[in-house]
């Protein structure tokens, strides 16, 4: 098992609880709420202000989806851990059954 498993299964448990915490829903769409508040009050003609505006709910979403990422490569993580522990169990098994000891 390799030391990059551990750590990446070990980010993506500290990534699923921040995006599982109620502060961090809040604080997301409370900010996503107040861009398209400010966009929807801005004058049609303010084509740079609406710009700005967009760019920032891309940055939200990307940082959203950059989070997620790290909890979803933590989870293949872990599987890969659990996979690679079955496996040595299943070999220890097979060569113990003809004794063999390892």
């Amino acid at each position: 098992m390799s030391i990059n498993l551990i750590k990446e299964s070990e980010r993506g448990v500290q990534a699923k609880h921040w995006l599982d915490d109620p502060m961090t829903k809040e604080a997301f769409e409370k900010v996503r709420k107040g861009i398209y508040e400010r966009w929807a009050a801005s004058p049609v003609e303010d084509k740079d202000g609406q710009h700005a505006l967009r760019l920032m709910l891309k940055l939200l979403d990307d940082l959203h989806a950059n989070v997620v990422d790290v909890a979803m490569t933590g989870q293949m993580a872990q599987s890969q851990i659990e996979h690679e522990k079955t496996m040595k169990q299943k070999a220890k098994d097979f060569l113990n059954k003809y004794g063999v000891r390892v």
